[in-house]
């Protein structure tokens, strides 16, 4: 006999409580780096995987944000290499960008982290950063 089919259920998801150190830690970081920019980005994560987003405010920005070491500007630095040198040039790599340069990095200065990844992650990463910076800065002159 086959099984029987169960109705599709709604996502589950557990919401942090507002009390929340780390929640509301990171939610602060979101904000001061990434504006409603980034929080728009975390938000579109409601309907399909509400957990993610939570886990991206609470450990991605509450914890390793958050932690000391790196000034803000060294981590956008390093945020937006990795996420160069592994081709993730989606809107989170939107939402970097706009921080740093909120943070005081200039376009010329982030061009070259993509110019300079070609060494390390190949000249197709290099490229494909540097298509997806000139249609960010197209947006951004837009958005003026």
């Amino acid at each position: 006999m086959a099984p029987k089919r169960q109705k599709a259920k709604s996502v589950a998801h557990h919401t942090p409580p507002d009390e929340s150190a780390l929640y509301a830690r990171g939610l602060l970081a979101v904000k001061k780096l990434h504006g409603q920019f980034g929080l728009d980005v975390l938000e579109s994560l409601n309907s399909v995987n509400p957990d993610l987003k939570n886990w991206v405010i609470a450990f991605g920005y509450g914890t390793v944000y958050s932690s000391p070491g790196l000034g803000t500007k060294d981590r956008q630095i390093a945020t937006l290499t990795a996420l160069i040198c592994l081709r993730h040039l989606g809107r989170e790599f939107e939402s970097h960008v706009r921080a740093a340069l909120k943070m005081g990095l200039s376009r010329t200065q982030i061009a070259a982290l993509a110019a300079h990844t070609a060494l390390y992650a190949g000249f197709p990463a290099a490229l494909s950063a540097t298509a997806a910076l000139r249609d960010i800065f197209a947006r951004l002159d837009g958005d003026q």
